[in-house]
């Protein structure tokens, strides 16, 4: 499946990601898996993944499913910045600049969250779950929020229960 990934960074965000994430972690198997492979340059392809991820920025710091997008979609900016977060400690080239943004961005957006200001009719279709996703982004770049995190964990029961949507 490793052949998949090669036409690619020519997506969305979230195509973009799903196809940088598994480079991060095939370069030292690559050549015992398919030679052929392994005449490309993994590293080069994951650069221009996460440069590709970058370029979807949206001037208030989230990232938009598209290059030039201005509203950023926050579930889609989770899953970006956890391959930025992976890449990082992989040893890839990450601006820290622009990685400490985007966690800015999720940070003040999960406070809005919490604090009820985020209204539900403001949210896309996608990001209807994604503030414990958010967390877990947050908790991975050292920034976690334990006791949201424990509250957000609590309504799952209650929300089984009811049938109700977190």
């Amino acid at each position: 499946h490793l052949r998949s990934l090669i036409p690619y960074p020519y997506a969305c965000t979230e195509q973009t990601t799903a196809s940088t994430r598994p480079l991060l972690y095939v370069g030292s198997i690559v050549e015992q898996i398919d030679p052929e492979l392994a005449q490309l340059k993994i590293e080069d392809m994951v650069l221009s993944g996460i440069n590709r991820v970058l370029s979807m920025e949206t001037p208030s710091g989230g990232f938009g499913y598209w290059p030039g997008s201005t509203e950023p979609v926050e579930w889609g900016t989770a899953y970006a910045t956890h391959m930025l977060i992976d890449a990082k400690k992989a040893g890839y080239s990450v601006p820290e600049d622009r990685l400490q943004a985007v966690l800015g961005w999720i940070e003040n957006r999960a406070a809005e969250r919490e604090s009820g200001k985020l209204a539900s009719a403001s949210w896309h279709h996608y990001d209807e779950q994604a503030e414990a996703y958010l967390h877990y982004v947050l908790a991975l770049a050292g920034k976690g929020k334990k006791a949201r995190i424990l509250k957000l964990i609590d309504q799952i029961p209650a929300a089984k229960a009811t049938g109700e949507q977190l």
